[in-house]
């Protein structure tokens, strides 16, 4: 879904995704609220909702993949981000380091032929119903979730 751009102008709309920011934070593993270029060699810092983390957890133990909308934070922005955003705020954030992400697919509302909504699903890539998709944001799969103690610096393992 394509959506205008202003790089530099006007305030963050914290509470909205703009989808084409979301998806180059996705593909190229930028922060997604400085723009900053990640590290790929180490592992990937990451700001996920308390909700959304015992989701990843779940998946993870039903040994299914920890699918994602949410792009990469560093560390710096993790802080604002944490005190900024409506969804951390309301349900609180935990840094983490993830070890390894796959393109997986996208989130977007599926079209029927007669070209009615037929709602937003998450549809992995290869999936033979992708091109009825109106893809709004992507999905990455993330694997090695560490969490970061809020009293020290260093990784505690997620399981």
């Amino acid at each position: 879904m394509r959506e205008s751009s202003a790089i530099g102008e006007g305030e963050p709309q914290w509470s909205q995704v703009h989808g084409g920011r979301q998806r180059l934070a996705m593909r190229s593993l930028r922060c997604q609220v400085c723009g900053g270029q990640l590290d790929r060699e180490k592992p990937l810092p990451w700001v996920f909702s308390v909700s959304e983390l015992s989701a990843l957890r779940e998946a993870e133990a039903r040994e299914l993949p920890a699918v994602t909308a949410t792009p990469p934070c560093c560390v710096p922005c993790s802080r604002v981000a944490a005190r900024l955003c409506p969804h951390l705020v309301r349900d609180g954030s935990v840094l983490c380091l993830v070890a390894s992400t796959e393109p997986w697919g996208a989130l977007g509302d599926l079209y029927a032929l007669d070209k009615k909504v037929r709602g937003r699903v998450l549809m992995q890539f290869g999936d033979p119903r992708i091109g009825l998709l109106l893809g709004k944001q992507a999905l990455v799969a993330v694997a090695g979730i560490d969490e970061l103690s809020p009293s020290s610096s260093e990784p505690r393992q997620i399981r």
